[in-house]
């Protein structure tokens, strides 16, 4: 597997004529960065108002809260360039007849998709660091800057740190589930459509939505419908949503667990985001061992 690893490794970073993908989504990545941090100094060059006066001072609040709102805003970038930069790598190596080459055997086959959702993992990675670095980089070198884009405040160490992991793990899940779509329908349509709607959160707002329509229809069923809203509580795309506001409420309580109570912030979006991850390698491991590839 470590082969494997490697091998995508170069293969996605391949800097000789920018041929690995990674450099094509790090460009989509940073023309976000680019057009993000010019907004703000457009407006701070054309004068403020007094909403957009607050608008900008919020949003500079913290590293984190500049961060979180154009990472894991309405449209996720970082979500989407590692969800569809995964669902591409899968259906290239199925077209090229990559795979074929690999998994002649149980064990091959097993080491090969294990494989993929470790890179998965490495690629989430990436992604998020490009979206980092690339806004940083941007407030600090573009031209006019910076012209009072400057934090409010900076983050605790503890709280940054626990933010960048829940953030890791919420995109390592939402890289790793489409995975399993690609292999049951093998078409590229309602591979990148589903992932759309799962980066985009229309899941848990689809659930909770049912949950309380049920209930208001079958009272009786209340039980079954408040599972519904738990599951939705815990969906990755929700921690995507809760941590688009920066680092600051990591130690605040968000979900309540049987025999544990509140939890905080930080760890609800860890546990959630290794749950779904591990439940969505699963459904792709137990797909890929039954399905011709």
């Amino acid at each position: 597997m470590l082969n494997l690893l490697r091998s995508d490794l170069y293969r996605c970073t391949r800097f000789r004529g920018l041929r690995g993908p990674l450099w094509q989504y790090l460009s989509v990545v940073l023309g976000v960065a680019i057009l993000v941090v010019g907004l703000n100094a457009l407006n701070i060059s054309q004068g403020l108002g007094e909403l957009e006066a607050i608008s900008v001072h919020e949003s500079l609040a913290t590293p984190s809260v500049f961060l979180g709102w154009p990472m894991f805003g309405s449209v996720s970038v970082v979500g989407l360039a590692s969800a569809y930069g995964m669902v591409e790598w899968i259906f290239a190596d199925l077209n090229d007849g990559y795979v074929k080459s690999l998994v002649s055997s149980l064990a091959g086959r097993l080491s090969y998709f294990t494989e993929k959702i470790v890179f998965s993992g490495i690629w989430a990675a990436m992604m998020l660091i490009a979206g980092i670095v690339c806004h940083l980089a941007c407030m600090q070198l573009l031209p006019n800057l910076p012209l009072g884009l400057s934090f409010t405040s900076f983050d605790g160490a503890a709280e940054l740190a626990l933010w960048l992991l829940g953030s890791w793990l919420a995109v390592w899940a939402l890289t790793v589930i489409p995975l399993s779509v690609v292999l049951l329908f093998r078409k590229k349509l309602p591979a990148y459509t589903l992932t759309f709607i799962l980066i985009m959160g229309v899941v848990p707002v689809a659930l909770m939505f049912a949950a309380n329509m049920g209930a208001q229809a079958a009272p009786v069923f209340e039980p079954l419908f408040s599972a519904l809203t738990g599951i939705a509580n815990w969906m990755p795309s929700m921690v995507i949503a809760a941590f688009k506001l920066g680092a600051g409420a990591m130690f605040d309580p968000a979900q309540t667990l049987p025999l544990i109570g509140a939890v905080p912030t930080w760890l609800w979006g860890a546990l959630a985001g290794l749950m779904w991850t591990a439940i969505g390698g699963g459904a792709f491991l137990l797909i890929a061992s039954r399905r011709d590839v």
